[in-house]
């Protein structure tokens, strides 16, 4: 079975909760990637956008705009580096 989220849910402080498509949830911190990628600028200046967040098409990526995408293969070995 392919990598897919099912849902996001943004919370405070660039954090995300991320219910996968096996039904395992993780909550993955992105503070650290908005603040030294100039592609989330945006974000990192206006905070809300990040709770403006959607899953894209099919479920393969976390989805902002056309420019600020977030794949989940990445966000995946992300949350499990993370919980360990």
């Amino acid at each position: 079975m392919a990598i897919r989220i099912k849902a996001a849910e943004p919370l405070p402080n660039f954090i995300i909760r991320l219910t996968w498509a096996n039904g395992v949830v993780n909550i993955v911190d992105l503070s650290d990637v908005v603040a030294d990628n100039p592609v989330y600028a945006p974000i990192k200046d206006d905070p809300a956008l990040f709770g403006t967040v959607s899953v894209g098409e099919w479920g393969y990526d976390l989805h902002w705009s056309d420019d600020m995408e977030i794949p989940c293969t990445w966000l995946w070995d992300r949350a499990q580096a993370q919980a360990a």
